[in-house]
């Protein structure tokens, strides 16, 4: 069964506190207050929390790893990691088995940083594990298919030396 929640901020420019309306399964609203190290002073957060990933995968931050940044740069740092996790969402959705081993690595690694700073990943790092598992089988089939086309080249050659074994005892007959 999912759980689908619907996320409603309220900005307070004045603390560095945000308080969001959480409702489940359009059930009863919980308000939430998150302290954040710092203020929320731009713009561009409406944006962010309007973006489709953020509706469909709602985000409470805490951004606690930012305190020890410069107070003057904990923002643009929380907005970059924000887009961060949008973008990671994005490609992951858009990530093939074919893509390197390293790509998938360092997806999850980023990963447990935006963890760090209390987004929630589960769902993108189980998308992600499946497909590196997917991607180490793909890896399994591809040595194997290799394996057989030399033993098939193989046999071939063997089979064809034989051939012309049989065609020089033809001739001398």
């Amino acid at each position: 069964m999912k759980e689908h929640f619907s996320v409603q901020s309220a900005f307070d420019v004045t603390t560095n506190t945000n308080s969001f309306l959480l409702r489940e399964d359009e059930g009863p609203l919980y308000l939430i207050d998150i302290s954040l190290p710092f203020i929320k002073k731009s713009h561009m957060w409406r944006k962010f929390e309007s973006m489709e990933v953020f509706q469909m995968m709602p985000q409470l931050p805490h951004f606690h790893a930012l305190e020890k940044e410069n107070e003057e740069l904990r923002e643009g740092l929380a907005l970059g990691h924000m887009l961060s996790f949008a973008n990671l969402k994005d490609k992951t959705c858009k990530a093939h088995i074919e893509d390197s081993r390293s790509m998938f690595e360092n997806k999850l690694n980023a990963l447990t940083d935006l963890e760090e700073l209390g987004f929630t990943v589960h769902l993108i790092r189980s998308r992600l594990e499946e497909l590196l598992r997917m991607r180490d089988r793909y890896d399994q089939l591809i040595d194997k298919s290799k394996a057989a086309e030399g033993e098939i080249l193989n046999k071939k050659c063997q089979f064809d030396e034989i051939e012309e074994s049989i065609t020089r005892l033809n001739m001398q007959q």
